[in-house]
């Protein structure tokens, strides 16, 4: 089983490069990389862990988790990951000045899941999932298929109720959602966490293909499809 839910009373292993969630009112609403230099065995859910992750901007800090993913990497995989890691972490360190020139304090953005540089913002932008599966990718592992269920504002406003009222104002929409329109295949962080959840051999060999119910973990897909 390479997803794992933390647990109180019974230590799990968690490795370098894990992805790691937060959960909140039984949604995943966050993902990060695992940032330790060596292997944990004494994970429980109120275990602090040192982790790299899109805030935003990309920061490190230390955050307890909720759920955990596990592939084992070999080391020229891990070696990638780690330089798109490190590669991100060191450009938004050597350009925070600038960021602190820019009119707004960097906006989360939900899709697209990654952005190239433009004249608002010198430096990538990546949603949290972006921010993983974009590691991942640099590393030659595809999580995520590029199709996916697509999500209205109203959809958006219940996955993300506490950025519902940003998401009625126009303005802050078009920071989270810069290409318009009224539906989004958004990579959701329920996604990635079931991506994992399959056999290793499937994981690296074929990108997850997202379906209603994937939002959650364990998925309600089933559950979704019965009704």
């Amino acid at each position: 089983m390479a997803t794992f839910r933390t647990v109180r009373n019974k230590a799990a292993e968690v490795c370098p490069l894990d992805v790691l969630g937060l959960e909140l009112r039984g949604f995943l609403v966050h993902s990060m990389l695992c940032d330790e230099s060596e292997p944990r065995t004494d994970v429980s859910d109120r275990t602090d862990l040192a982790v790299t992750h899109m805030c935003p901007p990309i920061v490190s800090g230390r955050f307890r988790c909720d759920v955990v993913s596990h592939l084992p990497i070999t080391e020229r995989e891990r070696r990638k990951i780690q330089r798109f890691v490190d590669r991100f972490r060191k450009e938004m360190e050597a350009n925070a000045k600038q960021q602190e020139m820019l009119p707004s304090e960097p906006r989360y953005l939900i899709h697209p899941e990654r952005l190239q540089p433009r004249a608002d913002n010198p430096l990538w932008s990546f949603s949290c999932v972006g921010f993983v599966v974009s590691a991942y990718r640099n590393g030659g592992i595809t999580i995520l298929a590029n199709q996916r269920p697509l999500k209205t504002l109203a959809d958006l406003k219940l996955l993300y109720p506490d950025r519902a009222a940003d998401l009625d104002d126009p303005l802050k929409r078009a920071e989270f959602l810069p290409e318009g329109g009224e539906s989004w295949p958004v990579a959701l962080v329920g996604y990635l966490f079931n991506a994992f959840h399959r056999d290793d051999a499937e994981v690296r060999s074929i990108p997850f293909q997202a379906q209603v119910g994937d939002e959650y973990f364990p998925s309600r897909r089933q559950m979704t499809n019965d009704k």
